[in-house]
């Protein structure tokens, strides 16, 4: 064997070709060699498949030398039936057999890296740890350490726990040691594996008694990777709920020094404490989940309920975070040197770097669907004082009144008073007929109000201060100047040297560093902003976010032309437009959860304001204003056909509250609103399909817009031929473009969609004959709509969309004709803004805009 090394080595110098097929002569005549002594030896056991089903018997005669390439599904099928005649007859595989079914030699068996590559080769290859943990077991056990790690690994990355956590035990029987790495790799797995509120008592205690036992090996690697290990053990024992998660509290508790064992204390960082935060809002979240399904429960007893979980959870991880605080701040400066340099070589010990997972999960205690407002505004406290960018956004959609003062002492954000009010009614009410309850987290009912909770908390106008900083652990010296405790921005690169790609690249880098705010916090301003009732507020923010970090190219004449809550974009300070998106902050799951929000908190008295998210939809598509921004997917405009399609569903629903009826009862004034909601889509979709190079329509498109016409053909209509007349305009106006002609069907919602078209296209040609009052448009579409229902069979497809364009562009719906005197629009306006009390947001100005048209009449007005 070491001769044929030392010809391939001579060759190779000469001849690389050479060389590959001398390699190959070799692993042929071992493979060769193994195979006779398979054959040889065990020719007279029976070798048996198994496909699934049935069990068959198979002839190693006939396999070839490269059948026992371990790459090969046959060597996997000898290696099965060659282990199973070991456990039966006891007997050990013969070393050189093993070597080739496992692809491997002795030489890499003493090679940590060999083994551990091979045992990831077995793994992609078998989908299964047989083989990659029996090449482990006769590898040189100091040298299998890596590799069985990796196999225990793949098990939790498979989701196999049970698996995972044998694997690790398994270890210690075939004489393979474990390294820090295999614990962290450990309670990491079964963490992730484990559902929240799922991790039972006999897990934890078999997690806790593993870290304890083995404490001393992973303590080597020093204290950073020690606490690391802790943090998954924690993490495993945060998802036991049981006695509101006392074993990861008692857990958590023992990081003081164990002088018994003579270990030094374990110091916990930002990632401890985030894992405390994220548990106990898992654990809220989970009993409210109990109360809002307990039925023996009243309304204002599940209400108090509630509300006392919500009083717990924001009580606890102010308690944490107070923590948190305290570990973070600086000691403060002393005048002998020596003593500050050991206050601060201690401190540095223990000191955390408050960082933006630690920040938003803290602040998610106190913000998310349907909070009450008086923790949406200690949650926006909170986010100004630690975000500088968060205070940019509430300056500059705050009300007139607000946005003069400047100083942050002085500004705040309250919620909207009649929204306000209608809330502290309704708990008052709760309060009031709920007031013997026994509570968890509070002696009495009265208690559990949110104003009560947040009074009895600190002031948060100092909660992020001004502090000198350490130098460093040796200087003993303080910074000259002071700066905030909590900076969330990192040390932004500064060399931009390189292609000119690279430089637009570094750029965004450099924007992304240079912001105090992430994706999480941003949302999290959104959904304080709802539960303060400012569903303007939430809108202006996320236009101002939008153009900010969205990578909306906008200019301010257009803007002009954009309607959108008073003009108020013509005031956005615009960002150069080279830069682009910052994706951490906004991306397509930002888009998303606007255009959910807008669907949950838009909608009131029987209108909705759908209208801003098409607006959103227009920036996004539009080949002058998409540079570099959130791209647009085919899931993004399914999610708005659904959000349309959810519109109709609440105008029937709204209707049917206050007049019974049988079928579908949508109002007139609400099928206008639908339909130029509708028709602006229709737009959208055509700027996306240009702007994102689709070739055509998705199918589920087509069915969409037949869904949604056939739904407003079933609603009441109105008698007037001007109205009929205007919702057959707008009707035709929406699908008009996707008509297919009779030959050219591909799809059934295709024909469906044409058909209901063709209809609405009669309809229209007739009602603009039967009056002279509408001559003008009938002088106009006459032509068109009569060659369009003609036979079109000759008709190419070029011709055809050029006709569909035609009658699309000559259909003018720019205004209602039963939209006529301005005391209709005021008292329009006075109903609406009356309703803000009647959900969880107030309504808003928002006029959809086309930025290259007219706007159309919209319902929705503040």
């Amino acid at each position: 064997m070491s001769l044929a090394k030392e010809n391939v080595k001579s060759i190779s110098d000469r001849d690389p070709k050479a060389e590959r097929t001398l390699k190959r002569n070799i692993d042929l005549k071992i493979l060769s060699k193994s195979l006779r002594f398979l054959q040889s030896k065990y020719s007279a056991t029976p070798f048996v498949t198994n496909d699934g089903k049935k069990t068959q018997k198979f002839n190693i005669e006939h396999l070839r030398p490269e059948d026992l390439k371990f790459s090969n599904p046959k060597s996997r099928l000898v290696f099965d039936n060659v282990m199973r005649i070991k456990n039966e007859t006891k007997k050990q595989v013969s070393r050189e057999l093993s070597y080739v079914l496992l692809g491997t030699s002795e030489s890499q068996l003493r090679d940590p890296f060999f083994i551990t590559k091979n045992a990831v080769d077995l793994l992609a290859y078998d989908q299964d740890a047989e083989r990659a943990s029996y090449l482990c077991r006769i590898s040189q056990k100091e040298h299998a350490v890596v590799g069985m790690n990796t196999i225990m690994e793949w098990h939790f990355e498979k989701k196999d726990q049970k698996a995972g956590i044998k694997c690790f035990h398994e270890r210690s029987k075939f004489g393979i040691p474990s390294d820090p790495y295999t614990f962290l790799k450990l309670f990491d797995g079964v963490a992730k594996t484990t559902p929240w509120g799922a991790s039972s008592r006999g897990l934890c205690e078999k997690m806790l008694e593993i870290f304890k036992s083995n404490r001393a090996i992973f303590s080597s690697q020093g204290d950073q990777f020690t606490t690391s290990v802790f943090n998954a053990c924690l993490s495993v024992l945060v998802k036991n709920f049981e006695d509101r998660q006392a074993l990861a509290w008692e857990f958590f508790d023992e990081l003081s020094e164990k002088e018994e064992l003579e270990l030094s204390r374990i110091y916990p960082d930002a990632r401890t404490f985030t894992i405390l935060l994220q548990g106990i809002k898992k654990y809220t979240e989970c009993k409210k989940e109990e109360v809002t399904e307990d039925k023996k429960l009243t309304t204002d007893e599940r209400i108090v309920r509630l509300l006392d979980l919500e009083a717990g959870h924001v009580k606890t991880a102010t308690v944490i975070f107070d923590k948190v605080l305290n570990a973070a701040t600086p000691p403060k400066p002393a005048t002998d040197e020596m003593l500050n340099r050991k206050n601060i070589r201690k401190w540095n010990k223990s000191k955390i770097n408050i960082d933006f997972p630690l920040v938003s999960t803290f602040i998610a205690s106190m913000c998310g669907r349907d909070t009450h407002y008086a923790y949406a505004e200690r949650a926006l406290g909170i986010l100004r004082q630690v975000s500088p960018d968060v205070d940019k956004i509430l300056k500059y959609v705050a009300p007139p009144r607000e946005s003069t003062l400047q100083s942050a002492s002085d500004f705040s954000f309250p919620a909207e008073p009649v929204f306000k009010k209608q809330v502290d009614l309704k708990l008052e009410k709760a309060v009031r007929n709920a007031k013997n309850m026994e509570l968890s987290f509070a002696e009495s009912v009265k208690e559990v109000l949110p104003s009560r909770v947040v009074s009895g908390l600190d002031e948060i106008d100092n909660f992020n201060p001004e502090v000198r900083k350490a130098r460093g652990s040796g200087s003993g010296r303080f910074e000259t100047h002071r700066e905030p405790l909590i900076d969330l921005k990192r040390e932004s690169p500064t060399t931009t040297e390189g292609k000119p790609s690279d430089k637009k690249q570094k750029q965004k880098n450099m924007n992304e560093f240079d912001c105090s705010i992430n994706k999480f916090m941003l949302n999290q301003v959104f959904d304080s902003l709802l539960n303060l009732g400012r569903f303007d507020a939430f809108v202006k923010a996320f236009y101002y976010s939008l153009i900010k970090w969205g990578g909306a190219r906008m200019y301010s004449e257009d803007l002009q032309k954009c309607n959108i809550l008073g003009n108020f974009l013509s005031t956005v300070r615009m960002r150069p437009h080279s830069i682009g998106s910052v994706s951490s902050i906004m991306d397509g799951a930002t888009l998303e959860a606007f255009m959910f929000k807008v669907g949950e908190r838009g909608r009131s008295r029987g209108f909705t304001n759908t209208n801003v998210a098409v607006q959103v939809f227009r920036i996004l598509a539009c080949k002058e204003y998409h540079h570099d921004s959130i791209p647009l997917t085919r899931d993004h405009i399914d999610k708005m056909c659904s959000l349309l399609i959810k519109d109709l569903h609440y105008y029937n629903d709204y209707n049917k509250k206050r007049v019974f009826n049988y079928g579908t009862f949508i109002e007139y004034d609400q099928m206008v609103e639908f339909l130029h909601n509708l028709v602006n889509f229709v737009e959208v979709h055509e700027q996306y399909m240009e702007t994102f190079k689709v070739a055509k329509p998705h199918g589920s498109f087509y069915g969409f817009l037949y869904k949604a016409i056939k739904t407003l053909e079933l609603s009441k209509w109105k008698d007037s031929a001007e109205s009929t007349l205007y919702l057959n305009k707008l009707i035709v106006k929406c699908g008009i473009l996707y008509h297919q002609p009779k030959h050219a069907f591909p799809e059934v919602d295709q024909k469906n969609l044409s058909s209901t078209i063709e209809v609405y296209a009669r309809q229209l040609l007739r009602i603009l004959g039967s009056s002279p009052e509408f001559k003008t448009e009938l002088k106009l579409l006459k032509e068109p709509l009569k060659e369009f229902l003609g036979t079109r069979e000759e008709h190419n497809r070029e011709n055809h969309s050029k006709l569909l364009q035609k009658i699309y562009d000559r259909i003018a719906v720019d205004s209602d004709p039963n939209v006529k005197k301005e005391e209709t629009i005021q008292k329009l306006r006075r109903d609406l803004s009356s309703s803000s009390s009647s959900r969880n947001t107030t309504t808003v100005t928002t006029t959809t805009t086309n930025i290259a048209s007219a706007a159309a009449p919209q319902h929705s007005i503040a």
